[in-house]
């Protein structure tokens, strides 16, 4: 079947593609034969080439996995992938396709709260069969989920794609279900979004249309591939138009971003994305960028996933503009699980404008030309696959006009089946009706307008703060206390405000690493910016760690689950400030548990110091097995560059500055653990005996 010409430059689209194909499986079928040799994928480890596919080698790889699953299964059984980065994980996903049982897209093993995902995702969809490979096999074979489950582990290690003899496979059709993909709220249990063969051709349609990919197109990605942004945006697409992907480990790029951006330049790529923290990454540890840098050949860098930061994005052009970025690469993604991943995207520079707050708090987009909040466009209504948006009232559930703010309605073929095994939270989500509309449409949750026929995103529906009979949106807040001191610009952050017994209290938690001197000084600024551009006392300000700003699968800050675990008192907070209205409603709070009431450090951060050493020490050094507390680190596989980051760990974990120069003397981890908590006790006055009690300290 010739699906499309591989010497054209683009695809032969005279009809939609899931007229001519029966699956994402005839496409890649279609490649092996038409690119026989030509790469398909690329695996870079610490910027050196590693595995590499062509596409046939990329198709055999994915039948002989899939002939395993279909002696072990049956179609419509649920499959869960469980790999580190790599080309393993693709070819187990493309072996599930063929195979025609449903991929479970799923966190690789490292951290005890992903093993609760993974029981989560195992009890809903009843999955009996894991697929690693020799990695991900030792660390999940004692893992007590596998065991109480009953789970078989399937190495695709073991698999010789060479001598493997494929048997016949089962029908694929549009409307097979291809995969789950797990998404999960702020007070939510996971849920898997069914997405079909047909729901996953449209919106890798939609993304070839919109963001001008072609079998020309070289897709650089470090996008975790168990992340619907990595996965589709970048993996599947690159797949979809014939032409190689360039592929990074996550924490290759966040040790060293310089990593990515000389990928890009290496390989002339033109096509990469990232969320918003990534750019502020990449500016942060390249305060001088690298001639040898050259970022010309970028037709498409996306920002995505993350709520988007005009300063971000502004702030990383101005850096890279010297390297040949051009302005009209740079775009803004909106999208979401719910709709396979990708709904719209704009150009950021020529698109984006700015509306006064004030009428946006009144549910009205008024633009001004200065001043105001700057919203980033999110796409273009009317484009070729476009979806049909509509704005509604979220209460009574009827069409806006343009330039009214209310609920992102969309109709789309990218629209998932539904939940699985959810059927009425499938009905309320994804099976609306409009009146004299046809078609279903999928309620996003998100808040925006349409302006000009212009897609703006303000917010999360439940984040609205609501104070006075004011409807705030968190973003507004965190753009003021952004503003407020220069080194603020693009930091992670949440608003929230708490319903107190004497009225709302404003509270921001900020991710960032501050001193006592400069956190008084930013309090007072916080304060008076916040005041001045909204009229309310700010109540609260917290600094904590980034890996406690959590965000939802999709990159969502989760402000109500953060808000949550600062009333539990289960928030790790580095430093606190809180004005006389929040100090009495925490102290209220205390008949219940511990709470400090100006800044804290949690009894949490001073237990099981060892343990806790042990396991960031596992992941950063890949150790295989238990880390031996009496053996030397350096002998373990720390090197400079990991002791470094685990050095960067005590400090965001601890408060504790060490060099690397001390952490030498102390390179046995047993040594190192009694080292920190002798330095707590210094730290915070205790009783040497009493370090490891449940305390509040007041700093």
């Amino acid at each position: 079947m010739k699906i499309m010409d591989p010497k054209k430059h683009n695809f032969l689209f005279d009809e939609p593609i899931r007229s001519k194909v029966n699956s994402f499986c005839d496409v890649m079928d279609h490649w092996a034969a038409a690119k026989s040799d030509d790469l398909a994928i690329q695996f870079l480890r610490r910027g050196q080439e590693e595995d590499a596919l062509t596409f046939n080698s990329l198709q055999q790889r994915a039948l002989a996995i899939a002939n395993l699953l279909v002696k072990q299964s049956k179609p419509g059984d649920c499959v869960i992938l469980m790999f580190e980065q790599g080309v393993d994980y693709l070819c187990s996903f493309l072996g599930c396709l063929y195979a025609g049982v449903i991929a479970v897209t799923a966190f690789p093993p490292h951290e005890q709260r992903r093993n609760e995902r993974l029981e989560s995702i195992v009890k809903d969809c009843q999955a009996q069969i894991i697929l690693v490979n020799n990695l991900t096999r030792d660390v999940l074979k004692q893992d007590v989920i596998v065991i109480e489950h009953a789970v078989s582990l399937v190495n695709v290690s073991e698999i010789d794609s060479t001598t493997t003899a494929i048997t016949n496979l089962p029908e694929i059709s549009l409307e097979t279900i291809a995969f789950l993909q797990y998404t999960s709220g702020s007070t939510s249990t996971p849920k898997g979004v069914m997405i079909s063969h047909s729901n996953l051709l449209h919106n890798l349609e939609m993304l070839r249309s919109g963001m001008k990919h072609h079998s020309d197109s070289v897709f650089v990605s470090w996008l975790p591939l168990y992340h619907d942004m990595g996965l589709i945006f970048a993996a599947l697409s690159a797949m979809f138009n014939g032409c190689p992907l360039y592929l990074m480990s996550p924490d290759d790029f966040v040790r060293q971003p310089k990593l990515w951006l000389e990928a890009i330049s290496k390989y002339r790529g033109t096509v990469a994305g990232a969320p918003d923290f990534a750019y502020r990454l990449c500016v942060d540890r390249l305060p001088t960028p690298s001639a040898d840098i050259d970022l010309s050949s970028l037709q498409t860098l996306l920002s995505g996933s993350e709520p988007i930061r005009y300063s971000t994005v502004e702030r990383f052009f101005n850096h890279f503009a010297g390297n040949g970025l051009n302005a009209s690469a740079m775009r803004a993604g909106y999208g979401m699980a719910e709709s396979t991943v990708y709904v719209s995207c704009s150009e950021i520079f020529s698109e984006s404008r700015r509306f006064d707050p004030q009428y946006l708090e009144e549910g009205l987009a008024v633009e001004v030309e200065s001043g105001g909040r700057m919203l980033v466009c999110c796409g273009v209504l009317g484009t070729e696959y476009a979806p049909d948006i509509k704005i509604l009232d979220p209460k009574l559930l009827v069409e806006l006009s343009q330039n009214a703010v209310g609920e992102i309605c969309i109709a789309s073929d990218s629209n998932g089946v539904g939940y699985w095994d959810k059927a009425a939270e499938s009905a309320n989500t994804f099976h609306n009706r409009i009146a004299a509309s046809s078609g279903n449409y999928l309620r996003t949750g998100d808040l925006g307008f349409i302006k000009d026929n212009h897609l703006f995103v303000c917010g999360r529906l439940k984040d609205v703060i609501i104070i006075r009979g004011r409807n705030i949106y968190p973003a507004d807040i965190c753009t003021a206390v952004e503003h407020s001191h220069e080194s603020l610009r693009s930091r992670p952050m949440s608003a929230f405000s708490i319903d107190t017994d004497e009225g709302e209290a404003l509270v921001v938690a900020i991710a960032t690493k501050v001193s006592d001197d400069v956190f008084n000084e930013l309090v007072e600024l916080i304060r008076i910016r916040v005041l001045q551009e909204f009229g309310i006392q700010i109540a609260g300000i917290l600094i904590v760690a980034n890996q406690d700003l959590h965000r939802t699968t999709s990159g969502k800050i989760q402000h109500i689950r953060i808000k949550n675990e600062f009333l539990s008192g289960e928030l790790p907070i580095n430093r606190r400030y809180s004005d006389d209205l929040l100090t009495r409603h925490l102290l209220a709070l205390e008949d219940s548990r511990s709470l400090a009431i100006t800044s804290q450090v949690q009894t949490k951060n001073l237990d099981n110091i060892e343990d806790v050493l042990a396991g960031w020490v596992k992941n950063i050094a890949r150790i295989e097995g238990e880390v031996d507390p009496e053996k030397n680190l350096f002998q373990l596989g720390m090197d400079s560059l990991r002791s470094v980051q685990l050095l960067e760990m005590l400090t965001e974990h601890y408060g504790i500055n060490m060099t690397l120069v001390e952490f030498s003397m102390s390179p046995v981890l047993k040594d190192l653990a009694k080292q920190i908590d002798l330095r707590l006790t210094q730290k915070f006055g205790l009783a040497e005996d009493s370090a490891n009690d449940l305390v509040e300290v007041i700093i």
